[in-house]
């Protein structure tokens, strides 16, 4: 058996903009540690504790935001576009479920069945659009999380 060390293939797995949850979280950390090693240990280990919980910080804004606000405003501006539009498509007198189904008797049954398609694709959108931004298949906003373990452990330390 040799000495030599062998490195094996390493994945990093990421969506979206997931690959900034570890800049966040270890980001401002190793920052500090390369920058500033000559300090006192008191003044390291807080200073290392607040970078590290302000990554952690951004983490969860910026991931809530791209993973839950921001699709949901998109399906709330899908929500209103689609139902405009088979509102227009029942008015006119044209709307049907498809083929195989039997047309609406009346306007209001028309419109509850168009408000039944938009209600399912809208579910379907929203499930569809949310946590695009993950690492490792966790979404981004929940290693923030682990900036409170990591600044445990600067603590402890």
């Amino acid at each position: 058996m040799s000495d030599q060390l062998v490195y094996g293939d390493v994945i990093i797995i990421w969506r979206g903009w997931g690959i900034l949850a570890p800049v966040f979280v270890l980001g401002g950390t190793f920052t500090f540690l390369i920058l500033n090693p000559h300090s006192s240990l008191w003044a390291y280990r807080t200073l290392a504790v607040l970078l590290t919980l302000l990554g952690g910080t951004a983490c969860w804004f910026l991931g809530h935001y791209l993973n839950t606000v921001l699709p949901g405003r998109r399906t709330d501006q899908f929500t209103q576009a689609r139902t405009e539009e088979l509102h227009g498509v029942v008015a006119a007198g044209a709307f049907t479920l498809g083929p195989g189904h039997a047309p609406p008797q009346s306007f209001d049954e028309a419109y509850y069945q168009a408000n039944m398609v938009v209600a399912h694709e809208t579910s379907q959108l929203r499930a569809r659009l949310r946590n695009q931004h993950s690492f490792f298949f966790i979404p981004m906003h929940f290693f923030a999380p682990l900036t409170i373990i990591i600044a445990l452990l600067f603590i402890c330390w």
